[in-house]
């Protein structure tokens, strides 16, 4: 895992910034106070591959 330094503490800065510096082909986003299921990373992946999706979304559940 690689870190970006970044000055700005306004969200859509920070997350343009690390999309400036990522390399690859998925660009992902995950908050650092959320959980993610163990097969995520594996669909988006999956889904990614089929033809004709170019991005997509997922949902949250509030833990409350």
């Amino acid at each position: 895992m690689n870190t970006t330094p970044r000055l700005s503490r306004i969200i859509a800065a920070v997350r343009n910034s690390g999309a400036e510096a990522a390399g690859g082909e998925i660009l992902m986003f995950v908050d650092a106070d959320s959980v993610i299921h163990r097969d995520t990373f594996n669909a988006v992946e999956m889904t990614l591959s089929s033809p004709g999706i170019i991005g997509g979304a997922s949902g949250i559940k509030m833990e409350r």
